[in-house]
């Protein structure tokens, strides 16, 4: 990811991979990747935002003399970087989104490691948006921030403090951090000596750390409701499940097919799993004509014209629709039957004299009011 950026890249990287910050790693934008892989694209806001951010970015990661001129000039006008409201709204949402994931990582009993959590989770959120672009600033400021705004609120709510914490523990942090933010002069240095796969694995490593954060504080503060509108906790539902009379069965089950596989062969096992699936509907086929699986074809054929002579549309007055349906139903089941016979049995003679087509049963009754036979419905 070195050399040269070009424009089309880094926006071809934000139409396809955009939302995992694929385009700001082709930049050198480390920090910002991270923040819009954990956060699909800065919760979509930030993905849109770079439509037409992206020129502006590649001129900074390829040191573009125009872009360095008008930056030498706001550096030497202003001792820091200036704080716009998109960026200190930016470190706000990723502060308290961060506070949330990290102090609900563990169970409510461990409160100490909540809040020390909650306090690193706020200044991170907030140390990353402020380390975007040429700006840059200390981790510890933003830490150390956050310890002051996390006891200020301890100290000065009444009862229950937790609503109030992780405002004052991000606004903290944001106010620490940005007093003692800078200009970052010797820009992406580093960035640039990463190779493609580091990068990668960097990024690949942080949204590993976040999503674990993520799924533990899903599994001990998540709730669910029940059928019954209870409300119940994820983490107890999912203990209850495990000890399920139906996760022990599946569990007994599993443990027998691998039992039988190491017995008579993987691809034996495969076979029976696939016959149990019933794939060609043979079973179903057997239960609608009401015969044991494996019997001799003679009985499906003679079951077969018994229910289709029961269910004929001209045998049901008033009824005909579902006489219909249940007519074809029966029609299907025993053309399948015989398909997989004579498949198995390798004969080539039709039985279709055997196995009448479906019949319309107006027309059939037009029939019958033309020629009074006595054949008509028989089968």
């Amino acid at each position: 990811m070195g050399g040269n950026k070009s424009v089309l890249t880094a926006y071809f990287l934000w139409l396809t991979t955009g939302l995992f910050g694929f385009h700001h790693l082709y930049l050198n934008r480390e920090e910002q990747a991270w923040l819009w892989a954990t956060s699909w694209g800065g919760y979509l806001v930030g993905w849109v935002r770079d439509l037409w951010r992206i020129p502006a970015y590649t001129r900074d990661a390829n040191d573009d003399p125009e872009f360095l001129a008008i930056l030498a000039e706001q550096m030497r006008f202003r001792p820091k970087p200036p704080l716009y409201l998109t960026f200190v709204l930016g470190q706000w949402i990723f502060g308290a989104a961060w506070y949330n994931v990290f102090a609900n990582a563990v169970d409510v009993e461990w409160a100490a490691t909540s809040h020390a959590l909650g306090i690193g989770g706020a200044a991170l959120g907030v140390y990353l948006v402020g380390h975007v672009g040429r700006r840059c600033g200390s981790f510890w400021a933003a830490v150390a921030g956050a310890c002051v705004g996390h006891c200020v609120a301890a100290a000065a709510s009444e009862g229950d403090p937790h609503a109030s914490l992780g405002a004052f523990t991000v606004l903290g942090a944001l106010i620490v951090f940005n007093w003692k933010r800078e200009w970052r002069r010797e820009y992406r240095a580093v960035e640039r000596q990463r190779g493609c796969l580091r990068k990668l694995c960097r990024l690949g490593g942080f949204c590993a750390f976040f999503y674990a954060l993520t799924i533990s504080a899903i599994y001990f503060n998540g709730k669910i409701e029940t059928n019954e509108g209870e409300t119940v906790r994820i983490r107890d539902s999912i203990d209850n499940m495990l000890n399920s009379p139906a996760w022990k069965e599946f569990k007994d089950n599993v443990w027998l097919l691998y039992q039988q596989a190491q017995q008579r062969g993987w691809e034996e096992t495969w076979k029976e799993i696939k016959n149990s699936l019933d794939l060609e509907g043979e079973s179903r086929s057997y239960t609608i004509l009401g015969v044991e699986e494996g019997c001799e074809f003679s009985e499906i054929k003679k079951a077969y014209r018994k229910l289709a002579r029961e269910w004929h549309p001209d045998k049901n007055p008033g009824n005909e629709e579902a006489a219909q349906v249940r007519f074809m139903e029966i029609q299907e089941a025993y053309q399948k039957l015989e398909k997989i016979h004579k498949r198995r049995s390798g004969s080539g003679r039709s039985s279709e004299e055997d196995a009448p087509a479906p019949d319309d049963s107006a027309s059939s009754r037009r029939a019958g009011k033309k020629r009074k036979s006595r054949r008509s419905g028989e089968f």
